[in-house]
């Protein structure tokens, strides 16, 4: 519909004010808009955890193809979003027994994880302490432990730490240089409980989550990507329990949620009422 020339001439005197409040909402629009942009850029640096993955050959991931996206920590870190930082510190072989070779106290690894400032630290170690020679060290178990952890909650990030039981392993139990599950079982286990509960630690059951599914290993010892998934998400979990995340999932970006309509609908809303 088309304004006659007297309508066009009473209303021109409006344009003024028209084109004030135009400029008005399309400036209040832009500055939101930077505001929110710089609100996401700044928060990712400000409020990003760090989670280190102290672990032998399983979290280093051995065996799996493109381990940098296949491992558990590497899974772990798609699972728990863009603001949190997860670093793979597992190290092939490693063990807790400090008069190991492989022991991980020793290793650069374990270095560098303290100068990462973790804010939480997920122990999964003692799946080779079942071999030849930390076998032989068993009873200096739950000491080793403590000097393993005992750094991590010395820390000013004062991070959670959480101990996790080996994974199964169908090992000749009897072969000194194999992965015995039965000494996972009655040995490893029984310690890593022990230490849980003296010290407060939270136990993430990796056993259980995998026994019985052979389906989610490559070999008798290393899981494959479906095992490493299967892993991560059991991290997870104890994660979100730990009141770290919202139990309804990941976290995600938050975006606005208002319809784009929105401020077509108040330009209209103000054009109209002008020229009404």
């Amino acid at each position: 519909m088309f304004l006659s020339k007297n309508s066009f001439l009473l209303n021109i005197w409006r344009l003024p004010l028209l084109m004030a409040v135009v400029f008005t909402v399309v400036t209040v629009c832009l500055s939101g808009c930077l505001s929110t942009i710089n609100q996401l850029v700044d928060r990712k640096p400000q409020q990003a955890r760090r989670v280190a993955c102290i672990g032998d050959s399983i979290t280093f991931g051995k065996g799996l193809s493109n381990r940098d996206w296949n491992s558990y920590p590497a899974q772990l870190r798609r699972l728990l979003g863009y603001d949190w930082t997860v670093k793979n510190f597992g190290l092939v072989d490693a063990t807790v027994a400090k008069n190991d070779h492989r022991a991980y106290l020793h290793s650069d690894l374990f270095k560098e994880a303290l100068a990462f400032k973790p804010d939480v630290v997920i122990i999964a170690l003692g799946a080779f302490d079942t071999t030849y020679p930390a076998s032989t060290h068993n009873y200096l178990f739950d000491y080793d432990i403590k000097d393993l952890i005992d750094p991590f909650l010395s820390l000013e990030t004062k991070p959670t730490v959480f101990l996790c039981y080996p994974v199964p392993s169908c090992g000749d139990e009897w072969t000194n240089y194999t992965i015995s599950n039965r000494k996972i079982i009655h040995d490893i286990i029984p310690r890593i409980d022990a230490i849980a509960k003296e010290t407060g630690l939270q136990v993430i059951d990796l056993y259980s989550a995998l026994e019985n599914k052979p389906e989610l290993f490559a070999d008798c010892v290393l899981p494959n990507q479906n095992g490493a998934r299967r892993i991560a998400t059991s991290v997870y979990s104890s994660i979100v329990r730990s009141q770290y995340l919202p139990a309804s999932g990941p976290k995600t970006l938050n975006r606005a949620t208002a319809p784009p309509q929105t401020t077509t609908m108040i330009l209209k809303q103000v054009f109209q009422g002008l020229l009404d």
